[in-house]
C-alpha cells in the first residue's frame, strides 16, 4: 500500500510517501503561512522523487491537529480532495502523536508540546512499551504549567518536544532535574505515515475532522466583535 503522508498543522509543511517496506520520499520545509502555496507543488516533488504516479497512491494521511487552525484546514481540505479524485481512503493522525512517534530510546514520558500561541499549548503524555508507543492522556489545550503538573503525576521524568517546548522552556527546565528538553520542534511528515500505517484506521475522506481542543481564533474575533456591537 502507497501512502501519501501531509503534514500542515504546525509553521512545517511536509510531505512523504512511504509502504509497507519503509519510506520512500519525503519533504518537510518550514515556511510559515504558505501552507496553501506550497503543498501541491511539495506533493509532486514527492512523487517525483519516489518515481511514483499520483494515481498510484493507495491511501492518504493526514495531520489533523492540534495546531495552526489554517494549516490544519489546507491540510485536512487537500487530503479530502485527493481522497475523492483518486478514489482512496484517509487517515486521520494526531499531530501530537506524530510528534513523540519519532522520539526513540526514552524510557520515561514523552512530552509533546506544540505552540498554540496566546500564552497556551496543545500537549499529551506517551510512553514506549516495547516498540509501541501509548498514550497517557488526551491531547489537551493549556498552559504549560498543565503540562508540568502531568508529568509529576507520571513520576517527574519526561523529555519535552515540539515548538512549544522549546517556546516555555525556561518553564519546563526549571520545574526539575527529571525533566529534559529534546531536539525536535515539529512531527514530521514521514511519521504521519507511519502512524497512519501502524493504526491501519482508514476512512472515507468525508469522515476527515480537524482536531482544534478551542475554538478557531477567527470564530473567537467575531463573536467578540458581535458582543461589542
Amino acid at each position: 500500500m502507497l501512502i501519501l503522508g501531509i503534514e500542515t498543522a504546525t509553521t512545517q509543511v511536509g510531505v512523504a510517501i512511504g509502504s509497507a517496506e519503509g519510506l520512500i520520499a519525503t519533504i518537510d520545509v518550514v515556511k510559515p503561512r504558505r501552507h496553501a502555496e506550497l503543498l501541491m507543488p511539495l506533493i509532486e516533488d514527492g512523487c517525483r522523487h519516489a518515481g511514483i504516479e499520483l494515481s498510484e497512491i493507495d491511501g492518504v494521511a493526514v495531520d489533523i491537529g492540534p495546531g495552526l487552525f489554517t494549516g490544519m484546514r489546507v491540510g485536512i481540505a487537500t487530503a479530502q480532495a485527493l481522497g475523492v479524485g483518486l478514489g482512496v481512503p484517509v487517515a486521520s493522525v494526531v499531530s501530537l502523536t506524530a510528534l513523540a512517534h519519532t522520539v526513540i530510546g526514552v524510557d520515561g514520558v514523552i512530552a509533546s508540546i506544540i505552540d498554540g500561541r496566546k500564552g497556551e499549548v496543545f500537549w499529551a503524555l506517551y510512553q514506549r512499551r516495547g516498540d509501541e508507543l501509548q498514550p497517557l492522556t488526551e491531547p489537551a489545550a493549556g498552559r504549560v504549567t498543565d503540562v508540568v503538573a502531568a508529568i509529576g503525576t507520571h513520576g517527574g521524568q519526561a523529555v519535552a518536544v515540539g515548538d512549544g517546548a522549546h517556546r516555555y522552556r525556561d518553564e519546563l527546565v526549571s520545574a526539575g532535574p527529571g525533566l529534559m528538553l529534546g531536539d525536535l520542534w515539529y512531527p514530521s511528515s514521514a511519521a504521519v505515515v507511519e502512524v497512519a500505517r501502524s493504526a491501519d484506521a482508514w476512512v472515507a475522506p468525508v469522515e476527515v475532522a480537524p482536531l482544534y481542543l478551542r475554538r478557531p481564533d477567527a470564530e473567537i474575533n467575531w463573536a467578540t466583535r458581535r458582543g461589542a456591537s
